[in-house]
């Protein structure tokens, strides 16, 4: 009889820790990358579609994005650390660098980029087709 009581006070002593201890907790994301982001603006007017390429001079590896209607582009997911050298490019403008970029682990790099009007106008040819009749 005192067999059976101490198992029974053993088991209730025991489930209870035994369930805390086994359960799951849930898996917290380590943050291991960084971003670069900004404006492509040309004498502070945004440039929509402008090309932005980020290269990670040390890997080599490239992102490349595209500004939005409002200029804003992010490079997200970027290697911590440099140096990066970024360009953007867009048709009617001369293209810009920046060098020597750094960035920080977790955290957004402001790069605002300026573009220089190259004065030339962009023509753009519209291709129709008709039906035969």
């Amino acid at each position: 009889m005192r067999k059976a009581v101490l198992l029974r006070s053993c088991a209730a002593l025991l489930v209870p820790f035994a369930a805390t201890t086994f359960i799951a907790t849930p898996a917290v994301a380590q943050e291991t990358t960084s971003s670069i982001s900004g404006t492509v603006t040309s004498r502070g007017a945004p440039v929509p579609n402008a090309t932005v390429t980020v290269l990670h001079v040390p890997s080599g590896t490239k992102t490349t994005v595209t500004s939005n209607a409002a200029g804003a582009y992010t490079a997200a997911g970027v290697r911590t650390g440099g140096p990066y050298t970024v360009s953007v490019s867009a048709p009617g403008y001369a293209n810009a660098q920046v060098t020597d970029v750094y960035t920080t682990l977790g955290q957004t790099f402001e790069l605002p980029l300026a573009l220089e009007s190259t004065g030339k106008e962009i023509n753009r040819a519209v291709q129709k087709s008709f039906g035969e009749a």
